[in-house]
């Protein structure tokens, strides 16, 4: 569905006349948001339609104090797994005894574009692994628990609706044998070839997962890789209850994300699912369907990478230089120069780097939406590191420094004299030629761009991404051949953000 067809619950507060009156109008719009947003069947009880339309209330209350800021017109939220979270978290700890280091950093990747280019980061959690993940990547309450606190709350009766609408819509579709299945099986293919792809129905789901219509049990499906004495090989424990616990779970949170994004309200911020390595198939096959039902929208992020990726054709690239990570991961690791105890000055920096990038972010989004893409061709440049379109030629670059003032200048080079800077000419000299003055007349003047500029660059610049990790995380010491090869694939086709 697509955001300008999904209501906006927002200011959803029903007096006792509208739930008695148009109860069954807000009733469709509770099912066209979430799938019945209460329970799997509506009740035919006038007493219990009150209550579930009261429940829709509360929630709408909930979101919005958990999420929205006051001082803040419009915000956007990235939803992600606990999941990835808690791999992410394990990584920066260098604890991955129990967890797959490499799906934990391709999750890493997808963990740092939610911090990087959303203002907050909500996902289930009692409060406790979000002030670990908080501290670990050095940040302030950017990632924001959603906390379930009993059974009978709202938030865990939408949850448990949601799955149970997951669990059911897949074995219709499957009954159907629709399209976008076939293309999940394509998806799941190409990030693991060989793989059988299991059928989607509701027994499969009862006899491989149990049957339950709760997402709150913790998940330990997502072991790709083991290490040998010598090597890390394929070894999945199952390869259908892999596929089964992710799809679910990857469809469950879609829909979340659309849930929470009408109960914010599309006026005053966004939501948008980012899944991790594992949910992408899904992701990707949804996506695929949407743009089918013409009402697919890319996030501004994903716009970037694939411009970034159109940069390192894979006929010509070496196998060092292949795709495997986004280039936001890849200019942090390259910052860190092999530290450990560099990386979350280098996140939070990144991050602050970033914030005219999200302040904009609805004007991109927008953009996308609408397929004006020409007037996202300054941040095409950036990525391809054209100076000479950035600016508008060198002259006009030398044009623009004489309107910078000298404390302006001063930051940009605080060891050149006062004096030279007077002569912008001189001054592009002295620090090597037009392009220096182009580049801080673009971190002075157009911050956004600067920063997605220096991101592309500093990645492009490093040989080998995974050598750089191996230098920050406990992943080096045998042979990598087959993750590698994985982190490629997941690069070149099924990565979502």
């Amino acid at each position: 569905m697509s955001s300008s067809e999904r209501p906006d619950l927002s200011k959803f507060l029903p007096s006792n006349t509208e739930l008695h009156n148009e109860g069954e109008r807000i009733e469709k719009l509770i099912s066209t948001i979430g799938g019945d947003l209460i329970t799997p069947y509506p009740s035919t009880s006038e007493r219990h339609r009150i209550e579930d339309i009261s429940y829709a209330q509360r929630l709408v209350e909930l979101i919005n104090n958990r999420l929205l800021d006051p001082a803040r017109h419009r915000i956007s939220i990235a939803l992600v797994d606990w999941s990835a979270v808690y791999r992410t978290y394990k990584l920066l700890r260098g604890e991955v005894d129990y967890i797959d280091p490499f799906v934990a950093l391709a999750d890493f990747a997808g963990i740092l574009n939610a911090s990087i280019f959303y203002d907050k980061v909500c996902f289930i959690d009692n409060g406790e692994l979000a002030n670990d993940i908080n501290t670990a990547m050095n940040l302030d309450d950017v990632f924001i628990p959603l906390s379930i606190n009993g059974k009978g709350s709202p938030l865990a009766q939408l949850l448990d609706a949601h799955y149970s609408w997951a669990f059911n819509h897949f074995d219709k579709e499957t009954y159907r044998n629709t399209q976008w299945l076939t293309w999940l099986e394509g998806y799941w293919n190409s990030l693991l070839p060989g793989t059988r792809f299991p059928k989607h129905s509701a027994s499969a789901f009862d006899t491989r997962l149990g049957y339950t219509t709760s997402p709150q049990r913790q998940s330990w499906v997502d072991v790709i890789f083991q290490a040998t004495s010598n090597a890390w090989v394929i070894n999945p424990i199952d390869t259908d209850e892999l596929i089964l616990d992710n799809d679910i779970r990857a469809l469950t949170y879609d829909r979340l994300a659309q849930t929470l994004d009408s109960m914010v309200g599309r006026n005053r911020g966004s939501v948008r699912y980012i899944g991790g390595c594992l949910r992408s198939p899904i992701q990707l096959a949804r996506a695929k369907y949407a743009e089918a039902c013409l009402a697919n929208t890319v996030p501004v992020e994903r716009w970037l990478l694939d411009e970034w990726v159109r940069k390192y054709p894979p006929e010509n690239e070496r196998s060092d230089k292949a795709v495997q990570i986004p280039f936001w991961a890849g200019a942090i690791f390259a910052r860190c120069n092999g530290n450990i105890h560099a990386l979350p000055e280098e996140i939070a920096r990144c991050r602050r780097q970033a914030t005219v990038f999200r302040q904009r972010r609805a004007q991109f989004d927008g953009a996308l939406q609408q397929s004006r893409i020409a007037d996202l061709s300054p941040l095409s440049s950036a990525v391809k590191e054209e100076l000479d379109h950035l600016s508008t030629g060198v002259n006009a670059a030398l044009e623009i420094g004489k309107t910078v003032t000298t404390g302006a200048m001063k930051i940009g080079a605080p060891s050149i004299p006062t004096e030279v800077i007077g002569d912008i000419r001189k001054l592009a000299e002295a620090m090597g030629g037009v392009n220096w003055l182009q580049r801080q007349a673009l971190r002075l003047f157009r911050p956004h761009l600067y920063f997605v500029y220096t991101l592309t660059r500093e990645a492009g610049q490093l040989e080998n991404v995974l050598r750089a990790a191996a230098l920050l995380f406990p992943i080096g010491g045998r042979d990598a051949t087959r993750p590698a090869n994985f982190l490629t694939r997941l690069g070149r086709s099924n990565w979502v953000i």
